[in-house]
């Protein structure tokens, strides 16, 4: 993570149901993708732009892709309570959220 110290990996991780492709025909490598990354979620791979476990799915690289090869996917099967639950879960683990 550019930003903040590596205790984050603990606590902040990708959603399950959500996944990150890039496309590497339209792939240029042209690293505009790696500017908007603040958690170190990309590399290089033959000059193609690839997703590493370190990428949260957070969209900052879909946005600022200029040949639209990134694409983020949800899986159609999430359910968005668990999904909430799941964020709940996560803050109440390194904030008191209880009011």
């Amino acid at each position: 993570m550019k930003y903040g110290n590596s205790d984050y990996k603990k606590y902040v991780k990708r959603m399950k149901g959500v996944s990150i492709t890039t496309d590497p025909e339209k792939c240029t490598g042209c690293g505009e993708c790696f500017k908007v990354c603040i958690y170190n979620g990309l590399k290089m791979v033959e000059e193609k732009a690839v997703h590493t476990e370190n990428c949260l799915g957070c969209g900052h690289c879909e946005a600022a892709c200029p040949k639209d090869a990134i694409s983020i996917t949800f899986d159609e099967n999430m359910n968005i309570d668990e999904v909430m639950d799941e964020i709940i879960q996560r803050y109440e683990k390194i904030v008191d959220i209880s009011g």
